[in-house]
């Protein structure tokens, strides 16, 4: 399997995370537990040479591990963990939604949004307000 396929079924079953190694058999995360894969992990040292660019294969070859962003197809966002260890090359993949949730379906306090539109945020010269805007509103401004 590629990893396009791979992670078309990743996210059929649900996954969150992918967990590839050359030394181990693939794994992934799903529903917050630790599973065999039903795939044969790719190359990961392979996977590597061809999503990196140039500035990142200097750094994963200078540092021995490596954060980064990958997208699939153009669509599917991955976040990527790969390092090194005495077993070989290890890459940790986390699927990213194809959309970001907006405020109200994550539940935000009222009081994000008009923080997040503020032209100062919460600068010294405009904390204040906020700071009754909040209490007015019956909070803290945490999240529930």
């Amino acid at each position: 399997m590629n990893m396009e396929e791979i992670v078309t079924l990743s996210v059929k079953h649900n996954v969150s995370d992918l967990h590839l190694c050359n030394a181990w058999p693939a794994r992934w995360r799903r529903q917050g537990r630790m599973e065999i894969a039903p795939f044969t992990a790719p190359d990961v040292d392979r996977l590597l040479l061809d999503w990196l660019n140039d500035a990142q294969q200097y750094q994963w070859r200078t540092h021995g591990q490596l954060d980064f962003a990958v997208s699939l197809d153009g669509t599917r966002r991955l976040r990527a963990s790969a390092f090194t260890h005495q077993q070989g090359t290890s890459l940790a993949l986390r699927l990213l939604p194809e959309r970001c949730p907006d405020l109200a379906e994550i539940q935000t306090p009222p009081i994000v949004p008009a923080l997040l539109a503020s032209e100062n945020g919460t600068d010294s010269g405009h904390w204040r307000h906020w700071q009754r805007e909040i209490h007015h509103a019956g909070g803290d401004g945490g999240i529930p």
